[in-house]
C-alpha cells in the first residue's frame, strides 16, 4: 500500500533525513547523484538550470 504525504516542508539549507524520510527535488536547479531521494541523498548544482520566472519572484 502507498504512503500518503502528509505535509511537506521547503529547505533551502542542507537537511539530514531520518531513517524513512525521503526527499523530493522542488525544482531542476539540483541534480540527484543518487537513483533514489531516500536514505542518503547527493545532490549537485545543475550548471544548465535556468531560473523560470516563478522562482525569481519567489526568493
Amino acid at each position: 500500500k502507498p504512503k500518503a504525504i502528509t505535509g511537506f516542508q521547503t529547505h533551502t539549507t542542507p537537511v539530514l533525513l531520518s531513517h524513512g524520510e525521503r526527499a523530493e527535488l522542488a525544482n531542476d536547479e539540483y541534480i540527484s547523484l543518487t537513483p533514489y531521494l531516500e536514505g542518503l541523498v547527493i545532490v549537485k548544482k545543475n550548471a544548465e538550470y535556468v531560473p523560470s520566472i516563478a522562482d525569481s519572484k519567489r526568493k
